[in-house]
């Protein structure tokens, strides 16, 4: 069940960063890292849909959580700048 989870967010977060990308309102790095936070997730649900829940997949945990903050905070502080 978490494997299809993090499939499922990881590919949300790869066509909402490609949206958000190709938008006129935010500026391209922010899809892409949206994208990458979504490829992190698909390698997340794929070590844990093969070896469970093992050490391997530390790296792309914390690659997503890292991502995510980063953009998050992007769009927050860009958003707090137009107000």
């Amino acid at each position: 069940m978490r494997s299809c989870q993090s499939f499922v967010l990881g590919a949300a977060l790869i066509l909402i960063g490609a949206a958000v990308g190709s938008s006129r309102g935010f500026p391209r790095p922010v899809g892409d890292l949206m994208g990458l936070s979504g490829v992190s997730y698909l390698a997340q649900g794929w070590i844990i849909g093969a070896a469970g829940f093992s050490g391997g997949n530390t790296v792309p945990t914390l690659a997503g959580i890292v991502l995510i903050l980063v953009w998050t905070l992007w769009i927050l502080v860009s958003s707090l700048r137009l107000a």
